[in-house]
């Protein structure tokens, strides 16, 4: 059900005496005083008001309330209706007999649309409107037979006449009313950052339509083609799509009033055009019946789809804080790794021990590098190269005091590239300039290193590290032989397959590694059907 709002009270007898009573005697007084609105808008003919407003107020008070209080409260609905049309001039039999059928229709809507288990958010969506639009008339259908005989018993109303009419204007009554009353109870649920038009275009469109509806239905025009009621249909469109529930139900009540009531007094387009007024109010009813089903349709689906939007927006963000929290916490515990390998390092004598830990501390940080970077960058997926493989080469730099004296030549494009390919890359360049530091430049009296790394127009990407050293033994040169070499190389030709990359190592003058793989955008347009 609803959000409970008028609940069986608590305490000593005396006390939840007084506030049953206290909330049995506020609803008397608000069903009175639109029961009294809507014998404004009674039809000479068939004795029904056009619009009757109190079947709306009865049933979202029954949707407000503890199911406990119900009988109590269609009693006092009962009561207040039969005093409402006794006051009017009828008779204490025909008032009864009005009370008792407007009472029994608002409980068994309600209880139907309990049946679809309707909560407090159902009628900002389309499933939950659409449960109030549909059951209301199909309850409505059943009921108006008897609203129809009492007039037609009462005061020989035609029979058929007087059906449509109690169905039309009870109809009418909950689709402008309970959508009113529920959406302003519930104002909290609708999430007010999901609509962003302004009060002052709020304010402006109810004007317009307003001054419209008064044109329309009101005002003798002898152009009136200009003020056909279906030009407020636009309007209504964009304060559906554009605004909240309660302001699109409010607009949709000072419209439907004013054309009631016009209409009932024979004015406006649609009063003072057609032969009588039976004629002149279906015609009217048929216009308000499409006018309000689709009106309220439009803004449960704006309403959802808004939601719906916001939610994805939402899950985005959560996502994408996921993914950063998580590039933070792999570098942390890449950190610690590299803290502990240092440490050893730094405590071990032996020559091929620190160096062997000073190359597994090179490798860790060239990966922990990548998540540094996506943790501080706005992109989660990709790096820029450049800034990566420069903060690399100063990090290597850095861990070797030879590096020192070796001048670096860098020569890299900025080329975007995923997380699954930078990291092979960076392993890559810290192998080749490692294994150029340590065995290179014994003997070189200028020793330098070339970076390069380009995009060509075909979609590939070029990596070149070149060095002035002695070369490479020949053994060495051929990607088959690595399977006998170090650790270096053959971790080298493994992160190339990876990339699904091409290998080439020369050693003429120094030595030259060259690695052309696909990018990204080469992978994905090859994988599209």
């Amino acid at each position: 059900m609803n959000r409970i709002l008028i609940k069986v009270p608590q305490g000593s007898p005396f006390r939840r005496f007084c506030i049953q009573s206290g909330l049995l005697i506020s609803v008397a007084i608000s069903y009175y005083l639109s029961a009294r609105l809507g014998l404004l808008f009674v039809s000479p003919v068939e004795k029904i008001a056009a619009f009757w407003p109190p079947s709306g107020l009865a049933l979202s008070i029954l949707l407000i309330s503890d199911r406990r209080l119900w009988f109590k409260i269609l009693i006092t609905i009962c009561a207040s209706n039969l005093s409402a049309n006794c006051l009017s001039g009828n008779s204490i039999e025909v008032s009864a007999s009005f009370a008792l059928v407007n009472s029994i229709e608002p409980f068994f809507i309600a209880y139907l649309i309990g049946l679809k288990k309707f909560n407090e958010k159902s009628l900002f969506t389309i499933k939950g409107m659409l449960s109030l639009l549909v059951i209301t008339p199909v309850v409505m259908l059943a009921t108006s037979f008897m609203g129809a005989a009492v007039t037609y018993i009462g005061f020989g109303a035609p029979y058929w006449q007087s059906y449509a009419q109690w169905f039309l204007s009870d109809t009418f009554g909950v689709y402008v009313i309970t959508p009113m009353i529920l959406s302003i109870i519930n104002i909290h649920n609708q999430e007010q950052e999901l609509f962003k038009a302004k009060i002052s275009e709020a304010a402006g469109l109810t004007m317009l339509i307003t001054g419209i509806s008064l044109l329309a239905f009101i005002f003798e025009i002898k152009s009136q083609w200009i003020f056909r009621p279906y030009l407020l249909l636009p309007f209504y469109f964009i304060l559906a799509m554009r605004h909240r529930l309660h302001i699109v139900a409010i607009n949709l009540l000072i419209s439907s009033s004013i054309a009631v009531w016009g209409t009932v007094n024979s004015m406006g387009s649609i009063g003072s055009t057609l032969p009588d007024l039976p004629s002149a109010l279906l015609a009217l009813q048929i216009f308000l019946g499409f006018k309000i089903f689709s009106v309220l349709l439009i803004s449960a689906y704006s309403y959802e789809n808004r939601l719906m939007a916001e939610g994805n927006r939402k899950a985005i963000v959560e996502r994408e804080w996921l993914l950063k929290e998580l590039h933070h916490r792999v570098k942390n515990n890449m950190s610690i790794i590299s803290s502990i390998l240092s440490i050893q390092a730094f405590k071990t004598d032996d020559m091929n021990t620190k160096s062997a830990l000073t190359d597994s501390l090179n490798r860790i940080q060239s990966i922990a590098m990548v998540h540094e970077k996506l943790y501080k960058g706005d992109n989660y997926h990709e790096i820029d190269i450049s800034g990566y493989l420069t903060s690399l080469i100063k990090n290597i730099q850095q861990s070797y005091t030879s590096a020192g004296s070796v001048k670096f030549d860098i020569n890299i494009e900025h080329i975007m590239i995923s997380i699954k390919k930078i990291v092979p890359c960076g392993l890559i360049v810290n192998e080749i300039i490692t294994n150029s530091l340590k065995y290179a430049f014994s003997g070189i009296n200028e020793p330098e290193i070339f970076i390069s790394l380009n995009k060509s127009d075909d979609d590939m990407i070029s990596l070149t590290v070149t060095d002035n050293g002695k070369g490479l033994p020949d053994q060495k040169t051929s990607p088959d032989s690595l399977k006998g070499s170090g650790l270096g190389f053959m971790l080298i030709e493994a992160l190339a397959k990876q990339l699904k990359g091409n290998l080439v190592i020369d050693s003429g003058n120094g030595a030259r590694v060259r690695i052309v793989f696909p990018a990204d955008s080469a992978e994905k347009s090859q994988s599209a059907p």
